[in-house]
């Protein structure tokens, strides 16, 4: 780093500024930065310490951009204890006490890491897990278990909110492709479920375009599989597709992309190509009605 050492305290201060308006995710790249800017030599940890006693001299300034500062340097701060960035005892003998006073916001973050700190030592949650980020397998199992219990008792809205919750855009369109899965297992109703599901996903705003795009390709990679337990799925896959292109809550050319995109890799499956056949059938169907 072209930084000076005796300046380095200021990136951890600018790392966990900038931070503290970003998501969960955010944060947890950032502990793990500097965590690897130790362990690489390039940071000494008196400047990590001084760093954040810095930071907690501004956090009057902080909370005027984000309230809950206090609270959520108090994560970093035992996210950072436990990486061994800063001492076991950095609450009690490294904070000066004219930062921590009861009634201030000091106090709240004294208080909070003091909760954590707690919790930490009872077992009830690992600092790894302070941000609550998610590994790919516990993403799939969180988002089993929202589906699962939507397609149970119908509730949307507690459902994408579970889904909001995650914080993991990245990972929606798995969302997407699993409740259409699991919707043909449930003919008509699972049908309708599904679709209440993306309209209102879609409505709202919580499901992006792309999002139940990528989701639809997806599905439509494993419908080979899906139809040897599940034969009718071409033609569930099909009349969902229909309705989801005529609500227009995905663009109508997405089906001649996707098939370019097939045709540039390979031949298309026959069972997806049955999904494609179905979907004529139904567009001609839909035609004839409308001429008569």
């Amino acid at each position: 780093m072209c930084i000076r050492d005796s300046f380095h305290h200021e990136v951890v201060k600018r790392t966990l500024t900038l931070s503290l308006n970003m998501r969960k995710r955010e944060c947890e790249l950032s502990s793990q930065l500097l965590k690897s800017l130790h362990s690489e030599s390039v940071i000494a940890l008196d400047q990590i310490e001084d760093g954040v006693i810095r930071l907690l001299f501004r956090v009057h300034d902080l909370v005027l951009d984000t309230p809950s500062a206090p609270q959520l340097l108090a994560c970093f701060v035992q996210r950072m204890m436990y990486d061994g960035l800063l001492p076991q005892d950095f609450h009690a003998l490294g904070v000066p006490a004219s930062l921590v006073v009861d009634g201030t916001l000091g106090g709240e973050f004294a208080t909070k890491l003091s909760f954590l700190l707690k919790d930490e030592a009872l077992g009830k949650q690992s600092p790894e897990q302070v941000w609550g980020v998610h590994s790919i397998g516990e993403l799939k199992n969180k988002i089993d278990t929202l589906l699962h219990e939507y397609f149970a008792n119908g509730a949307v809205v507690e459902c994408l909110e579970a889904l909001t919750e995650l914080e993991e855009p990245h990972f929606v369109h798995e969302m997407v492709c699993k409740s259409i899965m699991l919707s043909m297992d449930l003919a008509d109703r699972g049908q309708h479920l599904v679709m209440h599901l993306l309209r209102h996903g879609c409505e709202t705003g919580q499901l992006s375009v792309n999002q139940v795009a990528n989701g639809l390709d997806r599905v439509l990679e494993r419908i080979p599989q899906l139809a040897i337990d599940v034969p009718q799925a071409p033609k569930l896959y099909a009349q969902l597709l229909y309705r989801v292109f005529e609500e227009s809550w995905v663009p109508a050319d997405y089906l001649a992309e996707f098939l370019n995109r097939k045709g540039q890799s390979g031949s298309v499956d026959p069972v997806e190509q049955a999904v494609f056949m179905e979907l004529e059938q139904i567009l001609i169907a839909k035609k004839g009605k409308s001429i008569a």
